[in-house]
């Protein structure tokens, strides 16, 4: 269940139950009253307009921008960083084999 659908199935056991049944389901739920009342206020909305709003999980607008939004030379600084030597393989001694680090002991 993501948040919308448990929003709304919350919604729809505090209106079966009847009147003061929100802060029941919410004590019984762990689900927040004001939570479960935007939930009565989709399950009131028109078919149509409830099938829009199903295709988003949450509201248009939040979260934060992407690093690469506000500096696009990022990636490339970061790349430059990068020591050329991390990008080869690394050297036949660093492997974990043990002829190999007995060979390389006796040279």
């Amino acid at each position: 269940m993501n948040e919308r659908s448990r929003r709304q199935w919350a919604a729809c056991v505090a209106r079966d139950l009847g009147y003061g049944c929100v802060s029941l389901v919410s004590k019984a739920t762990g689900i927040s009253r004001p939570t479960i009342s935007v939930g009565l206020q989709e399950l009131d909305l028109p078919k149509r307009e409830r099938k829009s709003e199903a295709a988003r999980f949450r509201r248009s607008g939040g979260g934060r921008y992407r690093v690469t939004y506000r500096d696009p030379d990022l990636i490339a600084v970061l790349g430059s960083l990068e020591k050329p030597l991390t990008r080869r393989e690394p050297s036949p001694f660093m492997r974990k084999d043990p002829g190999r680090l007995k060979d390389a002991r006796r040279r």
